[in-house]
């Protein structure tokens, strides 16, 4: 399926049986001077899809979903594997995030979390186990010259509270001074 603008450009690109949608698909950028750039591209393999968006202006990625087809779920499909999420900054692609889903077509974060400064420096980390927090959960603050410095600990089971909670003094004290252990 083919469509285009009212002159003649390609808007869209779509591989689809019976509704559904096969191989790569493509929805293309508007306004890029005679350039196809995509906007977004939709590949099926088997029964996992992977949507990818991109910037226009930078032709980036900003957003990967994996999705495994899941049929009496309200979307059929559910979040599975790695997902990313990036910005684009002065013209550069700098990651977001990346979320981990368990493999078993669940939808449930399984591994570990982790969110970015716009620098690109940590910001936070967390892991999980079938959709709850478990295990290390990490913050960081952001510092002037861009880097981030630990100053939270907690580590979970189950979603809940469980071990030490440490949190750390910022600057100018030295790194990982303890501030408070609960």
């Amino acid at each position: 399926w083919i469509a285009r603008d009212e002159e003649g450009n390609l808007t869209q690109e779509f591989n689809l049986s019976a509704g559904e949608f096969t191989d790569t698909s493509t929805v293309y950028c508007s306004n890029t001077e005679g350039e196809q750039k995509p906007s977004l591209t939709i590949e099926v393999s088997s029964d996992v899809q992977t949507d990818t968006t991109f910037d226009c202006a930078s032709g980036h990625s900003v957003r990967q979903v994996v999705k495994v087809h899941a049929p009496g779920t309200p979307t059929h499909h559910r979040t599975t594997g790695e997902q990313k999420a990036w910005r684009i900054l002065d013209g550069k692609q700098v990651l977001l995030g990346i979320d981990r889903y368990a493999s078993d077509g669940s939808g449930k974060l399984d591994g570990v979390s982790e969110l970015y400064f716009p620098s690109g420096a940590i910001s936070t980390r967390t892991e999980y186990q079938a959709g709850e927090k478990h295990g290390r959960s990490e913050e960081y603050a952001l510092l002037e010259d861009g880097t981030s410095r630990l100053t939270t600990v907690n580590t979970y089971a189950k979603g809940k509270f469980d071990g030490e909670q440490i949190r750390y003094f910022g600057m100018p004290w030295p790194v990982n001074t303890v501030s408070e252990r609960i």
